[in-house]
């Protein structure tokens, strides 16, 4: 199996699990730490967006590589 394709295929459950995590506000912190939007929301915004952001391209690059995009 190719690396792209590894990536592809680990990408679209760590994008659904960054959205469960995120409609039930819980975001996941360094060293596996809870952060919460009630008590952090500043934290909880930095931490889902750094989470989403490897998850999209988890799955996003994969896609650019067999399109000759990238």
């Amino acid at each position: 199996m190719s690396t792209d394709l590894t990536c592809f295929v680990l990408g679209i459950p760590l994008i659904i699990i960054w959205v469960v995590m995120m409609r039930k506000g819980v975001a996941v912190g360094s060293r596996l730490r809870k952060v919460y939007r009630e008590e952090d929301p500043i934290g909880f915004w930095l931490w889902t967006g750094y989470v989403g952001m490897l998850a999209l391209g988890f799955t996003i690059m994969p896609v650019l590589h067999w399109t000759g995009l990238r």
